[in-house]
């Protein structure tokens, strides 16, 4: 008699284990489904630091080349010519390449703007080619306002160019 009441509790013993399990399973894969969805475009291109990617832009133009840096609002890519190229994340349409997971970055690094990334530039007195979905200006940043960039060829009056119409600032 005690070997079947044995079994009995063997098997009701098994069967808590293979429900703990499922639920165990069906726990990770909620919080895996509501973590993937908190994860943002911007932190999966700083997962990507250092990898190559192919960004197709809103312009249908391509980028290719190695994410250098970036913050909520741009991406910088590295190209293979050794040219850097800021892309507003905005000005994204696809990716190819990009790493799965995103990571945490801190507030400062997530709230460098667009503009901020432009200020850089014309501190440098970087040469760039400055690319909209309507064509594109080249010259110097001579200044950068809170929704406008001014680029301008030496010695030639500034063309002012709407920061949410950017889709690429190249430097040369």
């Amino acid at each position: 008699m005690g070997m079947r009441w044995d079994a009995l509790f063997a098997d009701m013993a098994a069967r808590v284990d293979a429900d703990e399990a499922e639920g165990f399973r069906a726990e990770v894969a909620a919080r895996e489904r509501s973590e993937r969805a908190s994860v943002r475009l911007t932190d999966r291109l700083a997962a990507s630091r250092g990898v190559t990617l192919t960004i197709h832009l809103n312009d249908d133009s391509w980028c290719a080349g190695t994410v250098a840096d970036g913050a909520d609002e741009w991406v910088l890519i590295e190209g293979d010519d050794g040219r850097q190229h800021v892309i507003p994340v905005r000005a994204i349409a696809t990716v190819e390449g990009l790493a799965g997971a995103g990571v945490v970055r801190g507030r400062v690094e997530r709230g460098l703007t667009l503009a901020h990334a432009l200020r850089a530039l014309a501190r440098d007195r970087a040469r760039v080619v400055a690319v909209t979905a309507s064509g594109q200006t080249s010259g110097l940043v001579v200044a950068v306002a809170a929704d406008h960039v001014d680029v301008a060829e030496r010695g030639a009056a500034p063309v002012t160019v709407a920061l949410a119409a950017l889709v690429r600032v190249t430097a040369l």
